[in-house]
């Protein structure tokens, strides 16, 4: 069903809180994420897997999104209100053809930082097309980490998993990842500001091309309601607001050359992702 942009609120109670200024500025940090996710979130999803053993990716991510629970949905100007399982599989889709248009001159490596549970990266790797790739995961919560191995093996799938943090550079270990594809997905987003460190872990990983999948403050256009929404959201959750700066700084300083910029393609209609397409200067 296609939403009219007026009707959002009534569709949408985070918008609906932010056009009435309901909203509280939230700091996202090491401690909060980690309270978000590996003590709230993961634990609840090892909880479910423990009664469901050997559940594989697909119907795990259909138990947590199938449900009544609808949002909405954004794409090329319009909205929608669709199930979270409708906009989680169109999020996989356009990332599936993203990776597959860059991976191009990179070895037969996809690495995904910020992870998660896994569920980008596995379903990545059932594709046909990406067989026989080596598939690594970087993650910084331990709950995390222990979801993607013990799903990655009910899906008969070998995952290097490591510890890792985005905002520090932080590695646990630095796997054989040479010259192989790395991506993200809504996780950069979680630092509070980013400074030139950002480029450290991808460095230590010998990135071959970087994609980012994520939202974007910067690519907002404050002249729009949408704009307006989408900026006032990021800031009130503490998300990052310079992830589009400092891809920029480190161009013009020559780290970096940015390859192509795809700015709100879709996604939540507060927290649409945009990709930015970029790698090393050799």
């Amino acid at each position: 069903m296609e939403i009219h942009l007026n009707d959002l609120p009534k569709y949408c109670n985070k918008i609906d809180k932010l056009l009435n200024n309901d909203f509280f500025r939230i700091k996202k940090d090491i401690e909060s994420v980690n309270r978000e996710f590996n003590d709230d979130k993961w634990a609840e999803i090892l909880s479910i897997i423990k009664k469901l053993p050997g559940v594989s990716i697909k119907e795990l991510d259909k138990i947590l999104l199938d449900n009544d629970k609808t949002d909405v949905y954004y794409e090329k100007f319009k909205f929608y209100c669709l199930s979270d399982l409708e906009i989680n599989n169109k999020i996989i889709d356009y990332q599936l053809s993203v990776i597959r248009n860059n991976i191009s001159g990179c070895e037969k490596k996809i690495i995904e930082l910020g992870a998660g549970y896994g569920s980008k990266l596995l379903n990545i790797g059932l594709e046909n097309d990406f067989h026989g790739f080596s598939l690594f995961a970087g993650e910084l919560t331990s709950n995390g980490k222990k979801l993607i191995k013990d799903l990655s093996l009910n899906d008969d799938l070998k995952v290097n998993v490591f510890g890792c943090n985005l905002e520090t550079g932080y590695l646990s270990e630095t796997p054989n990842t040479s010259n192989g594809l790395i991506f993200t997905s809504y996780a950069a987003h979680y630092a509070d500001k980013l400074d030139l460190d950002f480029f450290k872990i991808f460095r230590k990983l010998d990135a071959g091309r970087v994609l980012h999948f994520e939202p974007i403050y910067e690519l907002h256009d404050t002249h729009t309601l949408h704009g307006y929404i989408c900026r006032k959201y990021i800031e009130s959750n503490g998300y990052t607001r310079n992830l589009l700066s400092i891809l920029r700084e480190g161009e013009s300083r020559n780290i970096c050359k940015i390859l192509s910029i795809d700015a709100n393609v879709m996604g939540h209609a507060t927290l649409p992702l945009s990709t930015v397409v970029w790698e090393f200067n050799k």
